[in-house]
């Protein structure tokens, strides 16, 4: 997935799936390399054991770093809640067991950093001077500028490096953009490589539902995050796994439904699911309409329970009573029994 010359050649392990930064003295060489990265599962301490596929090289020019560094902008969810810029002398994976040396300045909410700032972090934090100085304190300017315009929630260098020029290349990138900020960033998000994520997470993404799939094997379909969670943990407590997060949201429409109780369904290690619709915006009538959809094709002897309480929740158990099995014995719950 990210494959790219990063300046040096750096001792990596030669199995295959494994290779993630290599250098290539010519074309034929290259070639070679990327015939063992193309088709191979990428495996970092960020994508877990798994890995991901690799399907795509990025080639570039080699560099040539005097020194390597770190910078980052990043919102900060457990201090203030705004943009914080992270600093630190060392770069390259050795940033994770040097933690403790990052230096976080905290920044407006626009995420501007002045130039007597950013000077003061190229000099006392990074520990650079002159035309080296100078040209970190406009790349981190520049970072900043670019995490306001981007709606990102994270926008990491590592590392960042300074070449015998003293000119700051960006050797390597992270940026999180806000999902909620999509809608304004049509061309970054559509970089997005879905082959890269869950296959659930990228069917739901495309119905427009918020999916987050885990390794147990009740399947949950609620409304509202809040719910959600207290769905999860309610599961857990009477010794269950959820196999996912899915909020279906206020504005769900009997499509939407269906299509989430699909993807439960489709999910292998699922064993049984629940429904918990709380309804206050959303219809619970709309709710049923989906599910009895959903039902009449998914997978036979999943045991499927339904909890419909609020907005047109009698109207909706009727509809459930009327086209699926018959109910258990609560008044506002519905059960598929196998067989």
């Amino acid at each position: 997935r990210k494959c790219w010359q990063a300046g040096v050649p750096r001792r990596v392990e030669q199995r295959p799936g494994r290779r993630r930064v290599r250098l290539a003295a010519g074309a034929d060489e290259a070639r070679l390399l990327a015939q063992g990265m193309l088709g191979h599962r990428l495996r970092t301490r960020q994508t877990g054991p798994e890995g991901r596929p690799c399907h795509r090289l990025l080639v570039v020019e080699p560099a040539k770093p005097v020194r390597e560094f770190y910078l980052a902008v990043a919102m900060d969810t457990g201090g203030s809640g705004g943009p914080i810029l992270m600093a630190a002398r060392l770069g390259g994976t050795g940033i994770e067991e040097a933690a403790s040396s990052v230096v976080a300045r905290p920044l407006g909410p626009e995420a501007a950093l002045s130039g007597a700032g950013a000077a003061e972090v190229a000099e006392r934090v990074l520990g650079l001077a002159g035309r080296e100085a100078e040209s970190a304190a406009r790349f981190a300017q520049q970072l900043c500028r670019m995490f306001s315009a981007s709606d990102a929630t994270l926008l990491e260098v590592n590392p960042a490096a300074v070449d015998s020029h003293g000119q700051v290349l960006c050797l390597d990138c992270k940026l999180n953009v806000d999902s909620n900020a999509r809608f304004r960033q049509p061309e970054l998000c559509s970089a997005r490589d879905w082959a890269q994520e869950d296959p659930r997470d990228a069917t739901a993404a495309g119905c427009g539902l918020k999916y987050v799939g885990m390794d147990g094997d009740i399947g949950c379909l609620v409304n509202g995050a809040g719910l959600a969670m207290a769905t999860m943990d309610i599961v857990k407590l009477h010794g269950g796994e959820p196999a996912n997060f899915l909020d279906v949201g206020g504005t769900v429409t009997a499509k939407q439904v269906a299509q989430a109780l699909d993807i439960i369904g489709s999910d292998g290690r699922v064993t049984a699911a629940l429904v918990n619709i709380f309804g206050g915006i959303v219809r619970c009538d709309v709710v049923a309409e989906g599910l009895v959809s959903a039902l009449q094709r998914l997978r036979p002897g999943l045991p499927v329970v339904v909890r419909l309480q609020g907005n047109r929740g009698s109207e909706a158990r009727q509809l459930l009573r009327r086209e699926a099995a018959p109910p258990s014995a609560s008044a506002s719950a519905w059960t598929r029994r196998p067989g």
